[in-house]
């Protein structure tokens, strides 16, 4: 009897530690889609022209990114009837056809309806599975987990473009069927980013309902507030609450993605204005952009790891406000190179801190039971912020605007408008405690944990 329970907590163990392994996959895969932002814009039609216009290919970033909403609110309606599991499944052949059939596409619209309505809509399908199965294997430690997840999405990225160009030259030496590079890594990036997502999903294992034995561990501290517990995601939804966190998200996530479209040209311009010889002036703007996105993989850990220990709430609201003195910042002193790697640093850590932070702030709210419909519903705006931000940067992702000849009133009201968007979705997040479903006046018991 004692070996049988010793193997059984030996297994239970095994499957605990294949989540995370599961989830770095899932998501590391899920990355191709800002890979693949990076890569289109060099597509050529046979007759040597440019598939897209400039700014195209962003648009259909962004369409991909309200389809991934759609796919997650379709898989949570879908969930209880098919399983997570196999909706994910269903997401990775969608993913792998999309970008299969984009590599052979020569036209803007082939592209919005395979890259931004199929791999859109597959990624959403299973984006949901990695987080619900995490936060029901490490309770106690949601915000680490989410921040291990959205870390590995921007990792995928890193890993991706990369891959293609600087380890191993993919861009200039592979060829499928008479495909030039381009093409070819698409098509290969498809489907290795396929068998991820399914070597990730069977790791995605079910927690026993006995796994912490006869007593489950205790709750995190509670908020001061009530829960909202007996209320249905529909009523959740109706109150202020739901309304206030969206715009909080919607103002703390629309910053990060001005800057990191921004940066570049900036970057370049201010330091030429201080006196930088081109040269200079593009490889300092150059490690600021590459500072954003290395600090981008380790800011979703270490903001989540800050959610589990000062609560989520509170370090949603730090990140936020630290994040809009960055963005002061950066504008005051982008013209030496210093200041202008450090502040970059400090906006690619909380746009990954953005992705970690809302996912706890949500559970913690919600609970776990009614999370995935709720974090769906939101996802939309996430996806809103993402699109205005890319307009309001004013360049392509990963584009220098070597040359061009940029205005600074534009840029003071670009920063300044975005950082002032941060300091009020600090102000939004602190007050959402107090409004929604919570009255004083009425007594809930706490929810039971995990939810």
């Amino acid at each position: 009897m004692a070996i049988n329970v010793r193997n059984a907590a030996r297994q239970r163990m095994r499957d605990r530690l294949l989540v995370p392994l599961g989830t770095v996959l899932i998501e590391m895969a899920y990355g191709l889609l800002y890979a693949w932002l990076i890569f289109a814009p060099q597509l050529r039609t046979g007759a040597g022209r440019t598939v897209f216009e400039p700014g195209q290919s962003s648009w259909v970033f962004s369409i991909a990114l309200f389809t991934l909403s759609a796919g997650a609110i379709a898989s949570v309606l879908l969930a209880e009837r098919f399983g997570g599991r196999k909706l994910a499944l269903v997401g990775a052949l969608l993913s792998c056809a999309g970008y299969v059939f984009a590599g052979f596409a020569d036209h803007f619209s082939t592209h919005l309806f395979f890259v931004g309505g199929f791999v859109g809509f597959g990624i959403g399908l299973g984006f949901l599975l990695p987080l619900t199965m995490g936060f029901r294997w490490f309770p106690d430690r949601r915000g680490t987990f989410a921040g291990v997840a959205a870390s590995s999405f921007v990792l995928g990225a890193f890993v991706w473009i990369n891959a293609a160009d600087e380890w191993f030259g993919l861009l200039n030496t592979l060829s499928f069927f008479s495909c030039d590079g381009v093409r070819s890594v698409f098509i290969l990036f498809g489907a290795i980013s396929a068998v991820m997502i399914l070597l990730g999903i069977r790791c995605m294992i079910e927690p026993s309902p006995y796994l912490y034995g006869a007593a489950p561990p205790p709750p995190p501290q509670a908020s001061s507030t009530a829960t909202s517990e007996g209320l249905s995601p529909l009523d959740l939804i109706r109150t202020p609450r739901f309304a206030m966190l969206a715009v909080g998200l919607a103002l703390s996530s629309l910053p990060g993605f001005t800057v990191i479209n921004a940066i570049g040209p900036f970057g370049f311009t201010a330091l030429k204005a201080s006196g930088f010889e081109s040269e200079l002036a593009f490889a300092a703007s150059g490690w600021a952009m590459a500072s954003l996105f290395l600090m981008g993989i380790m800011g979703g850990v270490l903001w989540g790891t800050a959610a589990d220990s000062i609560g989520s709430r509170w370090a949603a609201v730090t990140l936020c406000v630290i994040q809009g003195f960055a963005i002061f910042l950066l504008y005051q002193m982008g013209g030496g190179a210093k200041p202008l790697i450090f502040a970059a640093c400090v906006v690619g850590a909380g746009v990954t801190g953005i992705m970690a932070v809302f996912p706890v702030l949500m559970v913690d709210w919600a609970g776990g039971k009614r999370f995935a419909l709720i974090y769906a519903l939101m996802l939309p705006v996430y996806a809103l912020a993402e699109t205005i931000g890319s307009q309001l940067g004013g360049a392509q992702p990963g584009q220098m605007a070597i040359g061009k000849t940029v205005v600074s009133s534009d840029w003071f009201w670009t920063f300044w408008s975005v950082g002032l968007c941060c300091l009020s979705a600090a102000v939004v997040l602190y007050l959402a405690e107090h409004f929604g479903e919570e009255r004083r006046s009425r007594k809930v018991s706490p929810r039971r944990y995990p939810s």
